[in-house]
């Protein structure tokens, strides 16, 4: 029985880019891990890729039909064994040290899931700064929580207890890392971020479409909306969906410039990091619609 299972869902990466995800995961400085790859799009080269590396800790699934990123995880979830799940997105890169040392972090601060902070790179692996979520706790991660995505999707870290408790992720698009985060503040459980940068966060050009990144903007500002009001003792659905509604659409025009900026910058490299892409956009494209 392994320790962690790391949940590993792929969609339509790039071969090298994707080889080089699973093998940072896989070269760890510890063995007792499970790596658990769930393929939503059937690509030979990828599925072929994982195969052949012949590593019995890496377990691959191809889904017959598009289950979205929530459902791959928790189709993962449920065929994984460990007593702690990571998360790793298939184009990012993990540090050697990360499950070792979230692992002890998570243990040795009583925690019932951590995050921690990143260093963004393009789709060269170009550094583009670091990323570094402002220190949080159980008790004070309502206030970024009001404002933000506080703990990083990539870098989750969790007992296998807290995923089942909350049923795994709901099918909110765009939104998934912040229903889930909610509702894990809301049942009380213990959250941190380890202030240490554990994995490379690439900025990749989006496939999501003009019609999705509004869906998703919809979706989190609901949420966020529904969090908000609930703090300060307010209860009325719609009220919740016509604020997160309006809200979307006055943040979907700058949202969807700051992609297109980013887009751009991630192309052409750090030379042009300050002119093309603001530091103070980096949240925002991370935060809002989970790129």
């Amino acid at each position: 029985m392994p320790l962690i299972s790391v949940l590993f869902p792929a969609y339509k990466e790039d071969l090298a880019v994707f080889a080089k995800a699973l093998s940072s995961i896989i070269d760890q400085d510890l063995i007792d891990f499970e790596v658990l790859v769930g393929f939503n799009y059937r690509s030979h080269e990828l599925v072929d890729y994982a195969n052949s590396l012949n590593d019995e800790r890496i377990k691959v699934y191809v889904n017959s039909t598009n289950l979205g990123l929530f459902g791959n995880l928790n189709n993962l979830f449920d065929k994984s064994r460990g007593s702690y799940i990571a998360r790793m997105d298939a184009d990012d890169i993990a540090h050697s040290n990360r499950l070792s040392s979230q692992l002890r972090f998570c243990v040795s601060h009583g925690c019932d899931l951590v995050s921690s902070n990143v260093n963004f790179i393009n789709i060269n692996n170009i550094d583009l700064g670091i990323y570094r979520p402002q220190k949080s706790s159980s008790k004070s991660i309502i206030w970024p929580l009001l404002f933000s995505r506080p703990l990083i999707h990539p870098t989750w870290f969790m007992k296998r207890e807290l995923f089942s408790s909350l049923q795994g992720y709901n099918d909110v698009y765009g939104a998934e890392d912040y229903d889930f985060l909610t509702r894990a503040f809301l049942s009380g459980a213990r959250l941190k971020n380890q202030q240490e940068i554990l994995l490379d966060y690439r900025i990749s050009s989006s496939s999501m479409s003009r019609t999705r990144l509004f869906e998703g903007l919809s979706n989190y500002y609901t949420l966020n909306t529904e969090l908000f009001i609930r703090t300060i003792g307010i209860s009325s659905p719609s009220f919740v969906a016509a604020v997160g509604t309006f809200r979307a659409l006055l943040n979907f025009p700058s949202t969807f410039i700051s992609i297109k900026v980013s887009k751009i910058n991630s192309l052409l490299g750090k030379s042009l990091k300050f002119l093309l892409y603001p530091p103070s956009l980096i949240p925002k494209i991370m935060y809002l619609i989970g790129f």
